[in-house]
């Protein structure tokens, strides 16, 4: 995003940016201007707005959203198992009418 000349980066999290951009971003402090450093394009100038805290959060406060997002991925990959089984016993495709992409079709070369 450009506004006067200056690009904007946008919030910058650790492991985004490689090498001197990054050391001089995280090691700057809140408001501290920085630069030239050498990055994509030449060198930056550059500003930190705001540092927001990260890191990790206890395993008490972030134990339910873990279980239940394990839980939805169990749920989603029993329901998929289940449709898979009912396909299976259910679906006989008449030789000649299955689609000319499935792979077990003999010359499956049609594509979208």
């Amino acid at each position: 995003m450009s506004h006067a000349g200056e690009r904007v980066l946008g919030p910058v999290r650790r492991g985004e940016l490689a090498g001197t951009l990054e050391e001089a971003i995280f090691s700057a402090a809140q408001g501290e201007t920085i630069g030239p450093v050498e990055g994509p394009g030449g060198p930056w100038t550059l500003r930190v707005d705001r540092i927001e805290p990260g890191g990790m959060r206890p395993y008490a406060d972030v134990q339910a959203s873990i279980a239940a997002e394990l839980t939805e991925i169990a749920v989603e990959q029993a329901f998929v198992s289940w449709l898979d089984r009912r396909y299976a016993e259910k679906v006989r495709l008449h030789p000649g009418f299955e689609h000319p992409a499935d792979p077990t079709h003999p010359d499956a070369t049609h594509r979208h």
